[in-house]
This record gives structure tokens, sequence and C-alpha cells, in this order.
């Protein structure tokens, strides 16, 4: 009865998170349009890259306490044209543990050149956040913001990526939080990585490439600095053109 039981489960997870995608893998001669402007943050800090949120497809990124073998990160690129210091993140998820979501893990990591596809590399920024606001979206979506504790100061001119994980203690591994994806006009440089024991890629790996991906993925996330550099005057098409 128990192994009849984890089938089912793991059976409704996968339906659960591969859901219905169109997106393709971006060509050369794609064209980034503007995005839609965002709810001005608090206080002074400026989105210096935005990908926007998209309803129609997910990515696990859960780590359990109760459960490690069901843990799954996912992560996705970015570009620091100045190096203006992260001060606050913005993402997109749709929490169906049994537990809720009482922390995240925020990781920023290096852009790994050294294989055929650009992953993400060392870790070299990782914050435990406790204080975060959830703000309700539609049926499905929240949306979450909080500080980055002490700032991420990014090398001018360099690609990073960032990790975001749900933390929680579920009953079991048939219930995830799931980072959303981002709509394909916003997508720049990589598509998002995945790494799950469980999954069989226990390795940073493309999710168009991953054992249950099989398809393109990039994910939704708000980067904002206090900055007040060239690149704000830019429009999101000019930037991403210069650099995707």
């Amino acid at each position: 009865m128990k192994t009849a039981l984890l089938l089912i489960v793991l059976v409704a997870a996968v339906a659960s998170w591969a859901g219905p995608s169109t997106h393709t893998e971006p060509t050369a001669d794609l064209t980034f349009t503007p995005l839609a402007p965002h709810a001005s943050p608090p206080g002074d800090v400026v989105a210096f890259w935005s990908q926007a949120y998209w309803s129609g497809g997910q990515g696990w990124s859960s780590e359990y306490r109760a459960y490690p073998l069901y843990d799954c990160e996912s992560a996705d690129d970015f570009y620091s044209t100045t190096g203006d210091t992260i001060v606050m993140v913005e993402w997109w998820g749709n929490d169906q543990t049994l537990s809720g979501i009482s922390e995240f893990l925020l990781r920023f990591c290096e852009d790994d050149t050294t294989g055929p596809w650009h992953l993400p590399g060392n870790v070299i920024y990782e914050q435990q956040i406790l204080d975060f606001t959830e703000e309700y979206v539609d049926v499905v979506c929240d949306k979450y913001t909080c500080d980055v504790p002490g700032g991420f100061a990014p090398t001018p001119g360099q690609t990073y990526w960032v990790s975001i994980l749900g933390i929680h203690s579920g009953a079991h591994g048939g219930h995830q939080w799931y980072w959303y994806e981002c709509p394909a006009e916003d997508y720049w440089g990589a598509g998002a990585a995945m790494k799950s024991v469980f999954w069989s890629n226990p390795e940073w790996t493309p999710w168009s490439d991953s054992s249950v991906g099989g398809r393109y993925v990039e994910l939704a996330f708000v980067l904002y600095s206090l900055g007040d550099t060239p690149v704000e005057d830019k429009s999101w098409a000019q930037i991403k053109a210069m650099f995707r």
C-alpha cells in the first residue's frame, strides 16, 4: 500500500510541475521588448534587472528539512553592467507544500563556463531569508520580496546566477514550492538550470536537458539596487540586446 501511494504522489507531482509550455529555445535574432512597469519599490531602490511573471510554467526549487532526498534547486542568470550593490529581490512562486514556506535560501553564484553550457558555479553569497513579504497575485501565484542582507556587490561586466529555494518540512516529496517562469520576451543568456539527486541530476543541468525537463525554461525575478547608473536610462530592450 505504501509503495502504491508513493507512486501516485510522484505521478501527480510530475504532472503538476511539468505543465503546459509554449517556450522555445531563443535564437540569435530574438527581439526583446521593454517590460511592463512593476510596482514602485519602497525607498530609493531601482530595478536594474527584470524578468516578469508568466503563468504558463514553473519549476521546482525546494529544500526539504525532513526529506532531503526530494530537494530540487533552480537558478537563472543575469548580467551586472556597473556592479551596483543588489539590495532587494522580487520573485514569483506557487506554494504547494503541506507545511507552508517560513523561510527562503538566497544564493548568488559565479558563471561556470567550463562545460558545454553556462551553468551556476561557485556560491559567492548565501543567506537565510526569514524576513520576506508575500503578496497575492492570483489563485495559484504569490509575489515575494526580501531585502538582501548586507547587499551583494557583483563585479561590473560579469554574469551571475541567482538561486532561490523555499525551505519547508512537508510530509512527503509530492508537494513542492514552485518558482514561476518568465515570458519569452524576457529571455536572456542561458536557460535556467536545475539540480536534484532524486531526478537523476545531482549536478547543475539546463532544464532543457534535465531528466524531467525537456523544455527551455527561464525564471521570473527582479533585482533592485541603490545605484544611479547609465543603465537606468536605457530601455530593457537595449540592455538585453547589448548582452544577450
